[in-house]
Protein backbone atom coordinates (compact mmCIF):
# COMPACT_ATOMS: atom_id res chain seq x y z
CA UNK A 1 0.00 0.00 0.00
CA UNK A 2 1.20 3.49 -1.15
CA UNK A 3 2.54 5.55 2.00
CA UNK A 4 0.74 8.80 0.63
CA UNK A 5 -1.51 9.33 -2.71
CA UNK A 6 -4.13 11.72 -3.88
CA UNK A 7 -7.87 10.34 -4.68
CA UNK A 8 -9.94 12.68 -7.06
CA UNK A 9 -14.01 12.83 -6.66
CA UNK A 10 -15.67 15.09 -8.60
CA UNK A 11 -16.03 17.28 -5.73
CA UNK A 12 -12.87 16.42 -4.02
CA UNK A 13 -9.38 15.59 -3.65
CA UNK A 14 -8.09 13.51 -0.53
CA UNK A 15 -4.99 13.93 0.16
CA UNK A 16 -4.03 10.25 2.10
CA UNK A 17 -0.74 10.26 4.39
CA UNK A 18 0.49 6.94 5.88
CA UNK A 19 2.74 7.17 8.52
CA UNK A 20 4.51 4.03 9.51
CA UNK A 21 4.14 3.39 13.58
CA UNK A 22 1.72 5.49 15.74
CA UNK A 23 3.22 8.54 18.06
CA UNK A 24 2.94 8.34 21.77
CA UNK A 25 -0.27 8.87 23.20
CA UNK A 26 -0.29 11.39 26.21
CA UNK A 27 -0.28 8.67 28.66
CA UNK A 28 2.35 6.33 27.06
CA UNK A 29 4.83 9.38 27.67
CA UNK A 30 3.74 9.83 30.98
CA UNK A 31 7.02 9.14 33.36
CA UNK A 32 9.45 9.10 30.35
CA UNK A 33 12.08 11.10 29.89
CA UNK A 34 11.56 14.90 27.92
CA UNK A 35 14.20 13.85 25.50
CA UNK A 36 12.23 10.44 24.51
CA UNK A 37 9.27 12.40 23.99
CA UNK A 38 10.68 15.05 22.13
CA UNK A 39 12.46 12.40 19.63
CA UNK A 40 9.58 11.00 19.11
CA UNK A 41 8.05 13.96 18.52
CA UNK A 42 10.31 14.74 16.37
CA UNK A 43 10.42 11.63 14.43
CA UNK A 44 6.93 11.76 13.54
CA UNK A 45 6.52 15.12 12.64
CA UNK A 46 9.77 14.78 10.16
CA UNK A 47 8.20 11.69 8.57
CA UNK A 48 4.81 13.31 7.90
CA UNK A 49 7.03 16.30 6.22
CA UNK A 50 8.69 13.53 3.67
CA UNK A 51 5.66 12.07 3.05
CA UNK A 52 3.40 15.34 2.23
CA UNK A 53 6.44 16.64 0.21
CA UNK A 54 4.70 15.09 -3.01
CA UNK A 55 0.99 16.42 -2.35
CA UNK A 56 2.68 19.90 -2.36
CA UNK A 57 4.34 19.54 -5.07
CA UNK A 58 1.54 17.85 -7.18
CA UNK A 59 -1.42 21.07 -5.70
CA UNK A 60 1.31 23.55 -5.82
CA UNK A 61 -0.10 26.24 -3.20
CA UNK A 62 -0.84 24.81 0.78
CA UNK A 63 -4.70 23.70 1.47
CA UNK A 64 -6.85 27.06 2.70
CA UNK A 65 -8.61 25.27 4.72
CA UNK A 66 -9.20 21.28 5.30
CA UNK A 67 -10.70 18.49 7.11
CA UNK A 68 -8.63 15.88 8.86
CA UNK A 69 -9.61 12.54 9.36
CA UNK A 70 -7.30 10.60 11.45
CA UNK A 71 -7.01 6.77 11.49
CA UNK A 72 -4.92 4.83 13.93
CA UNK A 73 -4.78 1.32 12.94
CA UNK A 74 -3.30 -1.19 15.97
CA UNK A 75 -2.18 -4.30 16.24
CA UNK A 76 -3.79 -5.35 19.73
CA UNK A 77 -4.70 -3.43 22.50
CA UNK A 78 -7.62 -1.29 23.93
CA UNK A 79 -8.28 2.14 21.82
CA UNK A 80 -7.20 5.31 22.58
CA UNK A 81 -10.09 7.97 23.87
CA UNK A 82 -11.03 10.36 21.22
CA UNK A 83 -8.75 12.99 22.88
CA UNK A 84 -6.03 10.88 23.27
CA UNK A 85 -6.41 10.05 19.64
CA UNK A 86 -6.19 13.64 18.30
CA UNK A 87 -3.18 14.43 20.51
CA UNK A 88 -1.40 11.37 19.27
CA UNK A 89 -1.38 12.75 16.10
CA UNK A 90 -0.37 16.48 16.77
CA UNK A 91 3.11 15.90 15.75
CA UNK A 92 1.96 14.47 12.02
CA UNK A 93 0.16 17.55 11.70
CA UNK A 94 2.79 20.00 12.59
CA UNK A 95 4.96 18.30 9.62
CA UNK A 96 2.06 18.54 7.42
CA UNK A 97 2.25 22.57 8.29
CA UNK A 98 6.16 22.21 7.63
CA UNK A 99 5.65 21.15 4.34
CA UNK A 100 3.38 23.22 3.46
CA UNK A 101 0.20 21.47 2.21
CA UNK A 102 -1.38 23.38 5.75
CA UNK A 103 -1.85 26.82 5.71
CA UNK A 104 -1.57 26.58 9.64
CA UNK A 105 -3.16 24.03 11.71
CA UNK A 106 -5.02 26.30 13.81
CA UNK A 107 -8.89 26.30 14.07
CA UNK A 108 -9.09 28.80 11.49
CA UNK A 109 -7.57 26.57 8.94
CA UNK A 110 -8.26 22.73 10.41
CA UNK A 111 -11.31 21.26 11.06
CA UNK A 112 -11.19 17.72 12.56
CA UNK A 113 -13.35 14.71 11.98
CA UNK A 114 -13.98 12.37 14.68
CA UNK A 115 -10.94 9.89 15.30
CA UNK A 116 -11.20 6.24 13.89
CA UNK A 117 -9.41 3.32 15.16
CA UNK A 118 -9.15 -0.10 14.04
CA UNK A 119 -6.87 -3.41 14.35
CA UNK A 120 -4.16 -4.20 11.38
CA UNK A 121 -1.50 -6.32 10.33
CA UNK A 122 1.30 -3.56 11.76
CA UNK A 123 0.88 0.07 13.64
CA UNK A 124 0.05 2.86 11.29
CA UNK A 125 -1.49 6.67 11.35
CA UNK A 126 -3.40 7.66 8.12
CA UNK A 127 -4.06 11.14 8.03
CA UNK A 128 -6.76 12.20 5.37
CA UNK A 129 -7.26 15.68 4.11
CA UNK A 130 -10.44 16.89 1.81
CA UNK A 131 -9.78 20.84 1.20
CA UNK A 132 -12.85 22.78 2.37
CA UNK A 133 -14.02 25.30 0.92
CA UNK A 134 -13.03 28.77 3.45
CA UNK A 135 -16.16 30.71 2.52
CA UNK A 136 -18.37 28.01 3.82
CA UNK A 137 -16.82 27.07 7.20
Amino acid sequence: MPLCERLFFPDATIYRIEVPGIPLSPNASSGKHWGTIARDRKTFRGDARLLALPHVTAHGRPLQRARITITIVRRTGVPYDPDAAVSICKPIVDGLVDAHLLVNDGPRYVEYAPAQQRLGPRKMTIIELVEIDPLIA
